[in-house]
Order: structure tokens, then sequence, then C-alpha cells
């Protein structure tokens, strides 16, 4: 399949679902995650879901890894205008949120992480396919930052459903995904 029927496709998937399948799916992907080894992170970068688009929330796996490693940092992104690309935030207590164009919540100030600094990344997606290549907004935002990520950097998808067998128009710029968590199964890719 093509990334733009993909979209199409997810997309409208993901729309027919009630939220009380959410909850239901949200709460399988966290059993699921309870088994995973996320070896020992000192810092995730996470995205926030947009509002509306029944994205899967890292937020949950993020209290767990909280629970196993209490001085984890958390980082989120912030766009910056009229640019295809993001700053990394470090999170705290007092973070201020405010919405970006599209809705989104993002940070409103904080401390500036390096590229360099996340462990895992939580990268949001509407589908990925079965040798980790992902489909997301189609903006690019994403491939940048994780071309900027250490090679040793978890970077993990969530998504609600299974993979598609390929995704036909994966460019050489595309970065793969070395796990997507689903809450049928953990999808690991080499």
């Amino acid at each position: 399949m093509r990334k733009s029927d993909i979209r199409i496709r997810f997309k409208a998937m993901r729309e027919a679902l009630t939220d009380e399948e959410v909850a239901g799916l949200e709460q399988r992907m966290l059993e699921r995650f309870h088994g995973f080894d996320a070896g020992h992170p000192a810092t995730v970068h996470r995205y926030v879901p947009a509002p509306g688009r029944r994205e899967p929330d890292p937020g949950p796996l993020l209290m767990e890894l909280q629970r196993r490693h209490p001085d984890l940092r958390q980082i989120a992104p912030r766009l910056v205008p009229d640019s295809p690309t993001f700053r990394n935030l470090y999170l705290s207590p007092d973070t201020r949120w405010i919405d970006n164009a599209w809705g989104i919540p993002e940070p409103a100030d904080g401390p500036e992480a390096d590229p360099l600094a996340p462990d895992i990344v939580f990268v949001p997606l509407l589908a990925f396919d079965a040798a980790g290549h992902r489909v997301g907004y189609g903006k690019g935002y994403y491939d940048r930052f994780l071309a900027q990520c250490r090679s040793d950097c978890l970077r993990i998808g969530l998504c609600w459903f299974g993979p598609v067998d390929a995704i036909e128009d994966v460019l050489a710029h595309d970065i793969r995904l070395h796990f997507c968590i689903t809450p049928h199964r953990i999808h690991a890719f080499s």
C-alpha cells in the first residue's frame, strides 16, 4: 500500500473507534508494556496525542517507566514556527502547556534538550509495516528529529492496529522503528 492510501484507511479506522474501545485498547497496550525490557533509560522523548485523533497516549507507558525509574526525565516537542522542525523541551511538574496551530498541546517553555539526550523516543504514527517503517501524518517532523538522535536510542511506535504487509513508497530518509507496541503484541524489528 502507498502512504496516502494507508493514511486514509487508518484515519477512518481510528475514527470508528468508540471511547470504550480506545480505553480497552489502551489498557491492553499497557499490559503488553509491563513485560517490555526498556533497559535503564534516563531520558524519554514523548509525543502528546492530538485531541480528536484517537492516537495512542504514551502517558500510561511513561507512568510505568517512571515507576521503574523514578529519576526518568521527559522531553516533549514544541514546533518551531515557519519551520519543518521542532525543539525538544524538558518537562517538569510546573510545565505550562499551550496548543499549537493543529490544537496539539506543547510545552510553553522549559530547558531545551539536545537531540542526543533521549534513550527512548515514543513515535506517533498512523500505521506501520512488517519491516518497521511507519506512516505518520506526512510532514516529516519525526524523521528529521530521529535522524539527529543517537543510533542506540530506542524508537518505539504505538499503534492500535497490527502492521500492513509493506509500505510501497518508503523514502531513503524515512527512519525505521525498533519496536511497535500494539494492544495485541510488541513487534520487534532488526
